[in-house]
This record gives C-alpha cells, sequence and structure tokens, in this order.
C-alpha cells in the first residue's frame, strides 16, 4: 500500500498545533478521516491533527475551508508522504 501511495500527489490538512491535544474523535464524527501525532517541536511536546490524505488537492481544499468554518481555525495544507 506504502509503494502504491507513492504514484500520487497526496496533500494532507493539518488543522492544529498545540501542547494542548485537541481530539480528533471530533473530526471522526463528522465523517472526516483524521489522526494524530504526538511531536517535538523547540523542546515542547506537541500534538497535530491532521485531515487526509487526499488524492485531490481541491478535496483537501474544500475539507480546510469547511473545517476552518466550524472549528474557527486556519488549517494549512501539507504535501502527504508515506
Amino acid at each position: 500500500l506504502a509503494t502504491d501511495l507513492l504514484n500520487y500527489n497526496l496533500s494532507i490538512v493539518l488543522i492544529f498545533s498545540s501542547m494542548h491535544i485537541f481530539s480528533h474523535k471530533t473530526l471522526r464524527k463528522q465523517k472526516y478521516s483524521a489522526f494524530t501525532k504526538h511531536v517535538q517541536a523547540k523542546g515542547k511536546a506537541r500534538y497535530r491533527v491532521y485531515v487526509g490524505p487526499k488524492i485531490d488537492k481541491r478535496r483537501a481544499a474544500a475539507d480546510k475551508k469547511n473545517i476552518d468554518k466550524a472549528f474557527k481555525t486556519d488549517a494549512i495544507i501539507l504535501h502527504f508522504v508515506p
């Protein structure tokens, strides 16, 4: 599966990055394919919430627009590397 994904130019939407966990479950209840990653940034623990990946960047942009409106955020669209 991972090698098949390399054949696509996939996009992913980064919703939130914070020291406090924002539950991806809220997004999943709204039928988004969401997941959370724990990362270290500038020596501090951070939680990043992602939606995707999307094969079509236009779909990622549509999700971003809807999520920004619903959660009053300013998500960004990133290139997804499996």
